[in-house]
């Protein structure tokens, strides 16, 4: 059962793209992503990753080092980590010069096409 303002998380496999949703308030580790849980799936050798906060109300400085930190790590490994973001999250990622590290989308069906889509 969630609490009213509380934050969800749900996983989902889209072919060989690791897909994560967010809604709601991100308020701490467990409700966000713990570094481990990422630093596992690279383990298990998943490379594509599309991160969904378009639906959280408020992504703050800890959910956003928490992302830098996936993917500094990723790229250890050869991984993309694409973004789904809010109009106004998008505008707060580039006014904080995040723009140049993330694959920033509005559109979660446009970021996996970009995965499903064979390069031109």
């Amino acid at each position: 059962m969630h609490h009213a303002g509380r934050s969800a998380r749900e996983e989902f496999r889209v072919e060989d793209v690791r897909l994560v949703r967010w809604r709601g308030r991100i308020t701490g580790n467990a409700e966000f992503l713990d570094r481990s849980a990422f630093t596992g799936w690279l383990e298990e050798g998943e490379r594509r990753f599309v991160f969904n906060l378009s639906q959280v109300t408020r992504v703050d400085s800890f959910a956003i080092g928490v992302l830098v930190a996936c993917v500094k790590r990723g790229r250890t490994h050869d991984a993309v980590i694409k973004l789904v973001l809010s109009k106004l999250q998008i505008e707060l990622f580039e006014l904080l010069r995040l723009g140049g590290l993330f694959q920033l989308y509005e559109r979660e069906d446009e970021a996996l096409g970009d995965f499903t889509r064979p390069p031109a």
